[in-house]
């Protein structure tokens, strides 16, 4: 077994353990753009669900990567949009936890190919994301927020995906049952 395998598996548990270090939608409202690019890092119920995504979109075509990249953006994107028109949800946080959960079982049952629903899911739950950030960071620069985020989603997003080319699938599936797990664990806090 070379270097590169021995470490995966460590990377993949130490990347599960650090949401916790974190809490997300904690009002922080420093610099707009780098508060915004930070939070897909150290936010649990965002960097859940963008490692779940990920590693579900390492095993899809390249093609479907680029669709699932794009629908992640437009979904975070669209949230963003919707805070202009003070759309405010007072269920969202169990909303979001919710798509972690989602997320963690996409993961957890490895679907060979995606559709148009399971693609759609995603956009939704990551649109319900979008909306909690705007909301949080609410008076910052619009610009700044929105490459911010954006920038931090897909640094989260494609690193989830490079990882998974290289981790065993019964790792993949046992990382989807924990994800789906801490989803249902923030639902109930």
């Amino acid at each position: 077994m070379n270097s590169r395998n021995n470490l995966c598996p460590w990377l993949a548990a130490t990347l599960l353990v650090l949401p916790g270090l974190a809490a997300a939608h904690t009002g922080n409202t420093g610099n707009g753009w780098l508060s915004a690019a930070l939070h897909p890092l150290t936010g649990a119920d965002h960097l859940l669900a963008l490692l779940a995504v990920g590693l579900v979109a390492s095993r899809q075509p390249p093609a479907m990567q680029l669709k699932l990249a794009g629908v992640v953006v437009t979904g975070l994107l669209a949230g963003l949009f919707v805070t202009t028109l003070t759309l405010a949800l007072p269920w969202m946080e169990l909303a979001i936890a919710g798509s972690v959960v989602l997320a963690g079982v996409l993961l957890a049952t490895r679907p060979q190919r995606l559709n148009g629903l399971i693609l759609a899911l995603i956009g939704a739950f990551f649109s319900l994301h979008g909306l909690a950030h705007a909301t949080e960071l609410a008076g910052l620069n619009a610009v700044g927020l929105a490459t911010g985020l954006v920038s931090g989603s897909l640094l989260v997003l494609v690193g989830a995906q490079l990882a998974g080319e290289y981790l065993n699938p019964g790792l993949l599936r046992w990382t989807g049952m924990a994800t789906a797990l801490s989803g249902l664990l923030m639902m109930s806090a």
